[in-house]
Parts: structure tokens; C-alpha cells; sequence
């Protein structure tokens, strides 16, 4: 019963401080400013900032409810609240950012300054500016004002040039181990690229997807619960392992792409291994970088085309059993060879 008038209590005064606001607006009187979250209805910079209160919102905040969809936005120094759904874009300056899980933006959210939590993930773009462009008298609350600014694309570049070049060391440090480990092999599965490039093609495209298919029964054996615990560390030797096999056979369809491009200029079809990994290498990152800085489509074509090559040789170094046996793969499948064993 205490509880019960507790809470009838509550409701009251909830009521009573509600109902005053409404009798000044009917009256024609000033409402006193509050701190919780309200509808607004005027417009900043042409956009209409629509609201409704929220009980989690931050004081004072413009909130668009779930059920709201708008066109554009712009909110300065004031939270800002996305539950609901806007078409175009979004532009805060100053602003405390709190978009809800579900919410949408059809176009960028530009947040100069401030603070952005988003929980909608990949539904909501965030461009975060810096907080000094808030004091930018050009900058406007305005759609063509937030069209304009945009700094992630030498961000994206620096990265795709860090890929690259990052890269370009590891297939180095790797052609050293294997012109260590496993100079003939190498050369054996290169050639056999060169004596069936077709071949090579399919059987690395088969590979690749049934290695895919075990790295993600892997993946999903270690994260479940006790059993991955369990699992963890013949799943990272699995993983290695894998890891290990695509580095072979991305670096023998290096080996054969060097000599390749040296045939074309009339130098020998066999030269250094370690010099012809090095110099395809190079020159696939050059291209990546180049044409990636004119186009990510053509960086990523690029990127592409030394993937194919690494599945051919990916393919080579299975069918040659990597590089022990010229057929290896096709002695065992004719019935010619037990698989465990050389040739009988």
C-alpha cells in the first residue's frame, strides 16, 4: 500500500508540473526554458530539427524518435539523439551524438567537434571534423555546406598505400625463408604453373574454397565457450598452417610471374629465385599503388589479378605436392600412387 501511494504521489506531481506549461501557451504567456528533451520546431539553416522527449536522452537534447523520418539535419551545441530515420544528411557542430541501434542516414553524419556514439553501425556513415572548423564563420547549417566536408578520403589513401607496402615487406622476408628452406620447390611448382597454368587455376580455386570452409568451422570451434577453449590452440596451429600454405603458393606464382615479365623483355626464362620473387613483387606494387591512387577500382583490379596468380600457385604446389613430384596430385588420382606414399 506505502508503494501504491508512493507512486500515486509521483504521478500527481508529474501531472501538476506538466499541465503548467500548457496553461501558459494557451494563456498566450513565455514558458520558462526546461532542461529535458523537447519538441522543436524551428528551422536552423533551412532544416527543420524535430524533436519529442526521451527519458534517456541528455538534457536538453533534439530527439529523433523511432518513428520519424526527416529529410536533412543540423544541430549546433545542442546533444543530438538518432533513433529514427533521415534521409540525406546529418550536421552537428558542438554537439554530444548518440545514435541509437536501428537508426539510419541515408547520406553522411558530419560531426564537427563533439563526441559521436554510434551504435547503428555500418547503417550510420560518421565523418568526425575537427572541433576548430566550428568556428569557421563560412561553415553554415546547411545541406550544401555538409556535402563539402569530407577528410576520410587521404585517410583511406594513406591506408591503402600502408596495405600495400606492407605487403611488399612480407612476401620479401618471405621469398628469403623460402630461397633458405625451399629453393626447389619453389622452382617446381613455378613451372608447373607454366606447364599448366589452367590446371593450376582450378585446382588452387577448389583449395582456396575448401581451406575457407575449414578456417571457418575453425573460427567457429574457438569461440564456442568451454570447447573453444579447448580447441584454441590446435586452432591457431591450424590457422598457421594455412597461413603457411597460401604464403608458399602466393610466392611461387611470384617466382613464375618474374619470369614471365623477364621473358617479355628476351631475358632468361630461369634467373634468381630470390630476384624474380623481388621483382614481381615490386612491380605488382607499383601497379596496386598507382592505379590504386588514380582508382580504388583499378587498385583493387589490380590486387585482384596477383590474387589470381597466388591461386595458381596455390594450385601448382598441390598438384606437384608441393614441388616433390611433377604430378603428384594426378598419379594419386589416377590410382597410380598411394596418397602417403612416392610412386609405386
Amino acid at each position: 500500500m506505502q508503494r501504491i501511494f508512493l507512486a500515486l504521489v509521483a504521478l500527481i506531481s508529474i501531472m501538476a508540473t506538466n499541465v503548467k506549461p500548457l496553461q501558459a501557451q494557451e494563456n498566450g504567456a513565455p514558458v520558462e526554458p526546461t532542461s529535458a528533451p523537447q519538441r522543436i520546431d524551428d528551422h536552423e539553416g533551412g532544416l527543420t530539427a524535430v524533436a519529442r522527449s526521451h527519458a534517456e536522452a541528455p538534457a536538453g537534447a533534439v530527439i529523433i524518435n523511432a518513428s520519424t523520418t526527416t529529410d536533412s539535419l543540423a544541430v549546433r551545441n545542442r546533444p543530438l539523439v538518432i533513433e529514427g530515420h533521415v534521409r540525406h544528411d546529418v550536421l552537428t557542430i558542438n554537439s554530444e551524438v548518440i545514435i541509437r541501434h536501428g537508426a539510419t542516414v541515408g547520406g553522411h553524419l558530419v560531426a564537427i567537434g563533439g563526441s559521436v556514439q554510434n551504435d547503428a553501425g555500418s547503417a550510420v556513415k560518421v565523418i568526425e571534423q575537427d572541433a576548430a572548423l566550428a568556428n569557421d564563420p563560412n561553415i553554415a547549417l546547411a545541406p550544401a555546406n555538409i556535402k563539402v566536408i569530407r577528410t576520410t578520403a587521404p585517410h583511406k589513401a594513406d591506408n591503402w598505400f600502408g596495405g600495400q607496402f606492407g605487403l611488399l615487406v612480407l612476401g620479401l622476408l618471405g621469398g628469403v625463408i623460402l630461397m633458405i628452406l625451399a629453393p626447389r620447390q619453389t622452382q617446381r611448382v613455378s613451372e608447373a604453373i607454366a606447364f599448366s597454368p589452367a590446371r593450376s587455376l582450378a585446382v588452387g580455386g577448389l583449395t582456396t574454397l575448401g581451406m575457407l570452409v575449414v578456417l571457418a568451422f575453425n573460427s567457429a570451434l574457438m569461440h564456442l565457450g568451454g570447447v573453444g577453449v579447448l580447441w584454441s590452440p590446435f586452432g591457431m596451429v591450424l590457422a598457421l598452417a594455412a597461413a603457411m600454405v597460401l604464403g608458399f603458393g602466393w610466392l611461387s606464382g611470384m617466382r613464375y610471374a618474374g619470369d614471365l615479365v623477364a621473358r617479355r623483355f628476351g631475358r632468361p626464362s630461369s634467373g634468381n629465385l630470390y630476384g624474380r620473387i623481388a621483382f614481381s613483387l615490386g612491380l605488382f606494387f607499383l601497379a596496386n599503388v598507382i592505379l590504386g591512387s588514380m582508382s580504388r577500382t583499378l587498385g583493387v583490379a589490380s590486387l585482384a589479378l596477383e590474387c589470381v596468380i597466388a591461386v595458381m600457385g596455390l594450385g601448382a604446389a598441390v598438384a606437384t605436392g608441393f614441388g616433390r613430384e611433377t604430378d603428384w596430385l594426378g598419379a594419386r588420382v589416377r590410382g597410380e600412387a598411394r596418397w602417403m606414399r612416392p610412386h609405386l
